[in-house]
């Protein structure tokens, strides 16, 4: 069993998350509509240069948990990146901070604009932003982070569709870099590819992470991705964080009943 790459991340917080809380409105019933909450009062911190695995079975609420760190869904708490609390922004304020937290989603296909070619996807953060200063200078700067993702100019015509898998993926990460982010939210980056491809970008996002710098925040239900990528590995159990620590400390002794079900469902994936 891996225990995870060597720690190398920086000292201080690029990202806390402070009690945060999601509620959801269930069917009406006789005296009104009721709400159950899905995540718990959830807090954590991603230091810069560092590496978070958040995991937990389907359903657990680490989904949602990112959702609503990335403002797309409504919550209580605090999401703190670069002296900013992201859920009281608002406005122009909100898309200025936004700038430094940025996200790559499970589906590239579905983040990705089917009309627009990548060298246009790519550059769209830089017009949304109004960053990067002519079309020509935009179009420059989103085909230096295209090849730097692997894909290069004889493709930058493609639509999205006419992209394979790992291709779309590569423009997604190329996207999500063009504004500069703090932290780097992954959502299963690697499980809709196959497994050679996964590999690829695994080691990508590992060496840009290096580059840049980045805090990153790692869902995944993969064990076996995150004892490669981790620096630490957060489990989340009916929308609480049950468990926190080293990648070695929670794959080796894992103490939670919800780590140890799920060390069970991945022994196979763990020992390769």
């Amino acid at each position: 069993m891996t225990s995870g790459r060597a720690q190398s991340h920086e000292r201080g917080a690029a990202l806390r998350v402070t009690d945060l809380r999601v509620r959801v409105a269930l069917s009406p019933g006789l005296w009104g509509v009721a709400h159950r909450e899905v995540v718990r009062g959830v807090s954590l911190e991603v230091g810069r240069g560092e590496t978070l695995g958040l995991v937990g079975r389907s359903g657990c609420g680490k989904t949602t948990l990112m959702r609503a760190m990335l403002g797309l869904i409504p919550a209580t708490g605090a999401v703190w990146v670069g002296g900013h609390d992201l859920l009281r922004l608002r406005g122009r304020a909100r898309r200025r901070a936004a700038r430094s937290v940025q996200a790559v989603f499970q589906d590239p296909g579905g983040s990705l604009n089917p009309s627009m070619t990548v060298e246009e996807a790519v550059a769209e953060p830089l017009v949304v932003h109004g960053l990067g200063g002519s079309r020509e200078d935009r179009g420059r700067a989103a085909m230096e982070m295209l090849e730097r993702c692997g894909i290069g100019r004889e493709l930058r015509r493609r639509l999205p569709r006419e992209l394979s898998g790992g291709q779309r993926q590569r423009v997604a990460i190329a996207r999500a870099l063009m504004t500069g982010p703090r932290v780097l939210i992954c959502d299963e980056p690697t499980s809709a590819l196959d497994a050679s491809v996964q590999a690829q970008i695994v080691n990508l996002l590992m060496d840009l992470q290096r580059e840049r710098g980045m805090a990153m925040l790692l869902v995944t239900h993969d064990l076996g991705v995150v004892a490669h990528m981790a620096d630490r590995v957060g489990v989340m159990d009916e929308g609480e964080l049950v468990e926190a620590g080293s990648v070695a400390e929670i794959l080796e002794s894992p103490r939670h009943p919800a780590t140890k079900l799920l060390l069970a469902a991945s022994s196979g994936t763990l020992a390769s």
